[in-house]
């Protein structure tokens, strides 16, 4: 099946193909033919581009994309792009191949200890890689990377009430990003150390930072008449770099791609300019073996070197293994200020925490009520801290209590609140951090060889103690269970909380 990449992107083999599978067994079972609705058309997209980039909140974008646009950008080979001579007629291609045992922990195991993409992953190995092939031909390497990142531009926000899952064209989208990986150790990061994790948290922020996934800049520099010009004249970067995707070959299902199908293409028409000195397309492929990234590298043959390109190539690679290989440390992943939107922290205050809580599930800012409650407990921390809750219940019947305990586990699982500590020293605003798990705080008393009277007694004593015992608000959980037993078929269970985990109405939930 070969259709112009004019009226498809790759996105839209995800749609053409279940289509033309619903299509085929209709036919062949003389059933209905019902295919999936569009909900936006390509036509109403680009009608609603060309609207939305009149709007001033994209123009106010100008300053970041002049600024990106013109980061110094060392040149690549031996003289600048010149789409007059330099066409699809002259291009080179080299296409590399990273094994399944270092793929499998790039797009899985690492996005989800960095709370990252695919893309920051693959943009810090590429970000490394032209750092050490420039130092290698005696370029500054201290500006960092310009990059024109490519994306499959599908974002629906940009045109209100838009709905483009099912829809088929060619959304490609692109824009300018520097990346900076800053001061690090270069030999630990190369290595897989600590260092290159402290660069992917880096690079993931600068690529978070881009406004609106990018978007404005092709609406600025394309499609609105006022900006076009200040962003027209401008060089593009002399990378460009797309993450395809994941594509299943060589599986033997119906209607799947065969093993020597391939995103790229029959290639495009030899007198087409190239657009960037280097472009680079990365692809998932997976295979019955397991992923493999397949990475093609494309240039002019009169600007670089096949050697240059190979040299470059290794880097990459040498840079993704590294990256794979920085999944095996202990302790190693994290969160980025970009992951905690509500919060006002800085890295090292990210980095902090995680130390002191190294078993977090999420970090949540306080409610103000809250805060007022957690000023109480931190301003007199001798005194009695009026807001301990304590609920008593009484139990009648035999009880089983593994299953009681069981149950009351399910609740802080299932209720993450009731995990938090409460954290403020060296933060300009108050934290709650949610544990992962936390071990049931419970405590079993047996009062079966005392009296009523003593028991009572006892009782009245032991509920103004545990009032008394203050909790650490620092040290969660701040909420703990008693079981006390009176009799064969008798017990009394105590509920104390700190009030700032929940209010009265949580408790009949």
């Amino acid at each position: 099946m070969v259709v112009h990449h004019l009226v498809v992107d790759g996105v839209s083999w995800r749609i053409l193909l279940p289509d033309l599978q619903t299509a085929w067994e209709a036919a062949t079972t003389g059933a209905p033919c019902v295919l999936q609705p569009v909900g936006t058309s390509l036509r109403q997209w680009a009608a609603g581009l060309a609207e939305a980039a009149q709007d001033e909140r994209w123009a106010k974008e100008l300053p970041w994309w002049q600024n990106t646009v013109n980061t110094p950008d060392p040149l690549m080979g031996t003289r600048a792009l010149d789409p007059a001579q330099d066409t699809a007629a002259g291009a080179r291609r080299l296409t590399v191949t990273l094994p399944a045992e270092h793929t499998q922990p790039l797009l899985a195991d690492l996005p989800a200890l960095f709370h990252a993409g695919v893309n920051d992953v693959l943009l810090t190995a590429l970000t490394l890689a032209v750092m050490r092939w420039r130092a290698a031909r005696g370029q500054h390497t201290g500006q960092g990377l310009l990059v024109d990142l490519e994306s499959h531009g599908r974002h629906e926000s940009v045109v209100e009430g838009s709905r483009l899952s099912g829809t088929v064209g060619w959304f490609t989208s692109h824009h300018p990003v520097h990346l900076d990986p800053g001061i690090f150790n270069q030999a630990q990061a190369w290595a897989g150390g600590a260092d290159l994790g402290r660069v992917l948290k880096r690079i993931k922020e600068q690529l978070r930072a881009t406004p609106n996934n990018g978007m404005g800049y092709g609406l600025l520099r394309y499609l609105n008449p006022t900006t076009t010009p200040h962003l027209a004249d401008l060089p593009l970067p002399q990378i460009g770099f797309n993450y395809l995707g994941r594509l299943p070959i060589g599986h033997g299902t119906d209607w799947a791609p065969a093993a020597h199908s391939t995103a790229a293409g029959s290639g495009p028409d030899p007198n087409m300019p190239l657009t960037h000195t280097l472009t680079i397309n990365t692809l998932t492929q997976d295979t019955p073996h397991g992923p493999t990234l397949t990475t093609t590298l494309t240039w002019p043959d009169t600007v670089l070197t096949q050697q240059d390109v190979q040299d470059l190539a290794d880097h990459y690679h040498q840079a993704l293994t590294a990256l794979a290989r920085h999944t095996t440390l202990p302790h190693t992943g994290g969160r980025t200020p970009s992951d905690l939107p509500l919060l006002h922290l800085t890295q090292a205050d990210i980095d902090h925490l995680e130390t002191t809580y190294p078993h977090t599930t999420d970090i949540w800012p306080l409610a103000p009520l809250q805060e007022g409650l957690l000023f109480h407990a931190l301003y007199d921390t001798h005194a009695h801290d009026v807001y301990t809750s304590q609920q008593t219940f009484r139990i009648t019947g035999p009880l089983n209590i593994p299953t009681l305990k069981t149950a009351l586990t399910t609740l802080l699982n299932r209720h993450p609140n009731l995990r938090a500590g409460f954290h403020h020293q060296n933060l300009t605003h108050p934290i709650q951090i949610i544990p992962t798990t936390t071990q049931l705080p419970w405590q079993q008393l047996n009062w079966t060889h005392l009296t009523p009277h003593q028991q009572d007694t006892a009782l009245t004593t032991w509920l103004e103690e545990d009032q008394n015992h203050r909790f650490q608000l620092d040290q969660p959980p701040l909420i703990r269970f008693t079981l006390i037993h009176l009799a064969p078929h008798d017990y009394r269970l105590i509920f104390t909380n700190h009030h700032i985990l929940l209010d009265g109405w949580s408790l009949p939930v």
